[in-house]
């Protein structure tokens, strides 16, 4: 049986508590959010609270976020491992956007930081995220274990770029996650026929200068590009499901006319 309320671990050199360094990071991420027109929901906003993480994940599925972020600091017995990681469930409701959440999160994060990554970990033991319906990761910033890193993870311009980091993979999942995470998605990488049939299109409409070899290369990708930018889509040069769908379509704009 789980306790309803945890205080996480503390900072081996400035003895902080966990929950204390969770807070203060939230707020600012909570105000870059905001500054970039985000609606942001905070399940606490002080340190005396009385709410079990089932209940967290329950408040996520009624405010229909587009994603929840757990946020966090580490610990471990070895006082050497340092870095940040992130975690996805394995299964269930929303697994692929939760993963792929994850991983665009944690690679803004450290690039904005520093920070090693530690990974992405698909663990099914967390009730803060077994409850959830929508998209949710656990961000594990740093090891508050490490006297270097729990020094970091308290200092308010480091929190500020931890903060600035993870706004930017949030922006990137809202952005991208659509095309990742669609099953009929063509990108860079992808062979066959249905490319052969995707390059045919895009030579027709005058998209792209080349043949259709069925290799969806650089080439190919910057021709999906400019055609997703001339009919109104993100130019992702991801060839998703509405990317493919329009394309294939008798209104579509061509090179030509998207340059009149």
């Amino acid at each position: 049986m789980k306790d309803k309320v945890l205080s996480g671990t503390a900072g081996v050199k400035t003895r902080i508590p966990e929950y204390v360094t969770n807070l203060e990071v939230s707020f600012k991420l909570r105000d870059v959010l905001e500054s970039l027109g985000a609606t942001v929901y905070m399940t606490r906003e002080t340190n005396d609270v009385d709410i079990s993480n089932m209940e967290r994940a329950l408040l996520f599925n009624d405010w229909g976020v587009d994603l929840a972020l757990r946020i966090h600091c580490n610990g471990s017995s070895n006082r050497s491992v340092h870095g940040a990681g992130t975690y996805a469930r394995s299964k269930g409701d929303k697994q692929a956007e939760s993963e792929y959440a994850a991983r665009v999160v944690l690679d803004a994060l450290c690039e904005a930081t520093g920070a090693r990554k530690d990974g992405v970990f698909l663990r099914d033991n967390y009730t803060g995220q077994n409850w959830a319906t929508v998209p949710c990761i656990m961000v594990e910033m740093g090891y508050m274990s490490n006297a270097e890193e729990d020094v970091k993870l308290n200092d308010p311009a480091y929190q500020q770029l931890l903060a600035e980091g993870m706004a930017e993979g949030i922006c990137r999942y809202i952005e991208t996650v659509g095309t990742a995470v669609d099953p009929n998605a063509l990108k860079q990488g992808s062979r066959g026929e249905t490319v052969v049939q995707l390059q045919q299109k895009l030579i027709d409409l005058g998209f792209l200068n080349d043949v259709a070899d069925g290799s969806y290369g650089p080439k190919t990708a910057a021709a999906v590009s400019a055609f997703q930018a001339a009919n109104g889509l993100n130019p992702t040069g991801i060839a998703d499901t509405q990317t493919q769908q329009l394309l294939f379509g008798s209104a579509v704009a061509g090179a030509e006319a998207a340059a009149e």
